[in-house]
């Protein structure tokens, strides 16, 4: 009997729960709560975790060498180490035309076992307690506005790529480095020639999965400045430091827009505020595992950007000015190991460009394939900077910058907030009433940063194209520590009557409130989230932020033979370009052309050798650049351009009038 009921009621659970599955089952089927590009895009969140664990914990490897403090200087450290380790392992595998996803994923694996023992140790570590303690109600307000602008942030990364530079060359050189399997690719784009280190962390993450997961990369990089920015400052002056300097960081509004693109800086920022923090560790210590770190961390920050020449040159100079007291000998030693360990960590993207094109340093100081003078001229075009056209403005850069600057236009492309200039000036007010080794330590970053603006003031003088406050960016880490030891150091002349501190910290805590409305306003007006939760396709999205050109892009893809060869003229951008695209990638095609050639005839002769089938002309681009007037583009250029179109090419497609596709007779 007991047998029977308990059958009875196991077939009547059972029937209940199929039922209750099934029919919530086809109902989701039918009413999808969400399509599979969340699925999608959740994998590539999964890769980018993965490779983040697996390069951190192949940088605790270093923790037997180096002597951290506490748990979040190890992690930094490590990740800094492990991300310049993988960058240099997929860099060699590419050297031996082993760019395959296979590969990749099998290599992913394997070190995710190996290094199992240093992901479990961090996990147990990250467990103990929090890394980024907060204490008062000032620094708690700090952390939700970190929190809530990296979280919007996060979420804009997840959405398909439409930065300028990121299809110009960031993303498009592991495009082609996956066509060919290999590295390097004979195509005439001169920032390939530009030091690698995070392109090919964005290949990898292009071959694990997708262009998501670069972004993502380019988001870590800021989001580890941060823990560097709170290990510095807790370390060496207190938690209220550490919180003022990271919202301070994080309220420079391009610099938070710049962290959802797959773009470098926030790489070259992080190494060179981890090679400072290096110094100063070696400073205390006097132990030479600090200056090997310091050394690899300048090593790794030079193969991100040729600018960063200036940080080794700078450190050695303070390492110079710190050793006088242990002897000239010592010093000297100091200085050349630390030079020479740098060189060799560099050494690998500047001799890969040597055997390529015959130029180290390509496009730059010497000819190579591709290149000549009149490359050279008009890249740098010398003889435009503000030396020549407005002289006095150099004296109040800083203030143009800050109260004139607007990303995306000419004054000098980018919006830094009010905060960096308003601050760090009244640290003078502070100055001879704090300590002997805090005057040491902030002496040192306001000479790294006065050294980097000095070199970045003079290339503005020379040419009106380094008008960009994007290139100072590498300092704004040391900036926005100065900025939060100013705020926290205010404290020293409140008086009964009046605090200062309290005015400016009020007013900055305004200045973040505004920053957060302006960061979700414009986080709604992209809408992200249409295509993450799989309400818009990606060539919606794609059409939505690219408009004309995305959809000649495509035009091209599906009507044009995978054979076709085309040249762009006056359109840089070639990432979702599924042919031979030949772009124009800094805007001198025609013009060389006409200084090489002379004539439509022999401008069509050459694109007949080289096998050319179309060009894409984008008019409206011409246009603009005709009525700027700064690149000099002559109307004999213009009557050649005329002369190639009406007795060379034949007209097979116009988008809009904007962008002209044409065929060659």
């Amino acid at each position: 009997m007991n047998e029977n009921s308990n059958a009875r009621w196991l077939i009547a659970v059972s029937v209940a729960v199929v039922w209750v599955f099934a029919i919530y089952a086809l109902y989701y089927w039918a009413h999808k709560p969400f399509s599979g590009a969340n699925l999608v895009i959740i994998l590539d969140i999964v890769v980018w975790l993965g490779l983040l664990l697996v390069a951190t914990a192949l940088g605790q490897l270093s923790r037997r060498w180096f002597d951290y403090s506490n748990p979040l200087e190890e992690i930094v450290f490590s990740a800094a180490l492990g991300l310049g380790a993988l960058s240099l392992l997929t860099f060699g595998l590419g050297l031996v035309g082993l760019f395959h996803r296979w590969l990749f994923w099998l290599l992913l694996l394997l070190l995710a076992v190996i290094l199992y023992p240093q992901i479990r140790a961090m996990a147990n570590t990250l467990r103990e307690g929090p890394i980024l303690p907060t204490g008062t109600r000032l620094n708690r307000t700090l952390a939700i506005y970190l929190g809530f602008i990296l979280i919007l942030t996060f979420f804009r990364c997840l959405s398909p790529p439409t930065a300028w530079d990121s299809q110009v060359y960031h993303l498009t050189a592991p495009k082609l480095y996956l066509q060919a399997h290999r590295l390097p690719v004979d195509i005439d784009i001169p920032y390939l020639g530009f030091p690698p280190l995070l392109e090919m962390l964005f290949t990898a993450g292009l071959l694990l999965k997708g262009d998501i997961v670069a972004r993502l990369i380019h988001y870590a990089y800021g989001f580890l400045t941060l823990l560097a920015l709170f290990a510095f400052a807790r370390r060496y002056f207190n938690h209220k430091v550490a919180w003022f300097s990271m919202a301070i960081l994080y309220s420079v509004p391009s610099l938070v827009l710049i962290s959802t693109w797959a773009y470098v800086d926030l790489g070259l920022i992080f190494y060179e505020f981890t090679a400072f923090y290096a110094l100063m560790r070696w400073l205390e210590a006097r132990d030479k595992r600090w200056l090997s770190l310091m050394a690899i961390l300048c090593g790794l920050a030079m193969g991100v950007k040729y600018t960063s020449v200036i940080l080794p040159i700078t450190l050695a100079l303070i390492i110079a000015l710190r050793g006088q007291q242990e002897g000239l000998k010592e010093t000297a030693k100091a200085i050349l190991f630390f030079g020479l360990l740098t060189i060799m960590v560099a050494s690998p993207w500047y001799l890969k460009n040597f055997f390529s094109t015959g130029n180290p340093f390509y496009p730059f100081f010497f000819s190579g394939i591709y290149w000549d003078e009149f490359r050279a001229w008009w890249y740098s075009r010398a003889g435009t900077g503000l030396a020549f056209t407005a002289p006095w403005r150099l004296l109040i850069a800083p203030w143009e910058m800050t109260v004139l600057g607007i990303q995306g236009t000419g004054r000098y492309d980018a919006t830094i907030g009010p905060i960096l200039l308003t601050v760090i000036p009244l640290l003078a007010l502070v100055w001879r009433k704090i300590t002997l080794e805090e005057r040491r330590i902030i002496g040192y970053a306001l000479l790294v940063c006065l050294i980097q603006y000095l070199f970045w003031l003079y290339g503005v003088t020379q040419s009106a194209l380094l008008v960009q406050t994007r290139l100072l960016f590498p300092i704004f880490a040391l900036l926005a520590l100065l900025a939060g030891y100013t705020v926290e150091r205010l404290a020293l002349l409140t008086r009964r009557a009046f605090s200062l501190q309290w005015f400016v910290t009020a007013v900055l805590l305004l200045a973040l409130g505004l920053n957060a409305l302006s960061s979700a306003f414009q986080f709604i007006s992209d809408s992200p989230l249409r295509y993450v939760t799989g309400f818009e396709s990606k060539e919606s999205y794609l059409t939505r932020h690219l408009g004309l050109y995305y959809t000649t892009v495509v035009y091209i893809n599906e009507n044009l033979s995978p054979s076709a060869k085309i040249l762009f003229l006056w359109e840089p951008r070639s990432y979702y370009c599924q042919r031979d695209c030949w772009p124009d990638a800094i805007l001198d095609k025609f013009k060389h052309l006409t200084y090489k050639y002379h004539d439509a005839e022999g401008i069509a002769d050459y694109l007949h050798r080289e096998g050319v089938t179309h060009l894409l002309l984008y008019q409206t681009g011409l246009e603009v650049i005709l009525e700027a007037q700064f690149d000099p583009i002559t109307p004999e250029d213009v009557a050649t351009l005329a002369a190639l179109q009406e007795d060379y090419l034949r007209l097979i497609h116009d988008e809009g009038g904007a962008y002209l596709l044409y065929e060659l007779k």
